[in-house]
């Protein structure tokens, strides 16, 4: 193993999937409180589509200190969604309006509703307040996709959980599929 071999990651010199399991083992091994170690095991662990990548998850948690970094890490794929939502509801906003629409006083009741929206979907601070009772209420209302990402952010406020709340997320799953069908 080499000695500069978590420099060289850090500074993209080697890809994460260009790692070999055994080398990462071996370094969760030697330093087994390292942080930024446990977070490139967990990444390499998720795009590997690891059957352990859970259990590490659950061990690796105790040792991240910013868990909404974790979580973003994790999730980089629905970042990038929810970040092309706002674009579009940007252009939405910046769309010119007929006359009728500037004289009935249409323009401010869309932005009023999409401000609403926007504040309901965009919940950057509120990830403390996120509670089950919240995630069942999304359940009950179709909101499939914030269910999960309660129960997401749940399982990182509470690891000790975070095998119930993977069982709430794969039934919710299931109801998407029943309502799809």
């Amino acid at each position: 193993m080499n000695n500069n071999l978590i420099t060289n990651i850090l500074e993209s010199k080697i890809k994460i999937t260009d790692l070999k399991v055994k080398e990462l083992e071996k370094l969760c091994k030697i330093f087994p409180y390292c942080e930024v170690i446990k977070v490139i095991d967990l990444n390499f662990r998720k795009n590997n589509n690891d059957l352990l990548f859970e259990k590490k998850l659950t061990e690796a948690i105790i040792h991240v200190s910013d868990r909404s970094f974790l979580f973003s890490l994790l999730h980089k794929e629905k970042n990038k969604k929810i970040k092309n939502k706002e674009e579009k509801r940007k252009s939405v906003l910046n769309k010119k309006l007929s006359f009728n629409e500037w004289l009935f006083g249409e323009k401010e009741r869309k932005k009023e509703n999409l401000n609403f929206y926007n504040n309901l979907e965009n919940n950057d601070g509120s990830d403390d307040l996120m509670t089950e009772t919240l995630a069942k209420l999304y359940i009950e209302q179709k909101h499939f996709e914030q269910a999960i990402r309660a129960y997401e952010i749940l399982s990182l406020k509470y690891p000790k959980k975070s095998s119930f709340f993977v069982r709430e997320i794969e039934k919710i799953k299931k109801l998407i599929l029943i309502n799809d069908e």
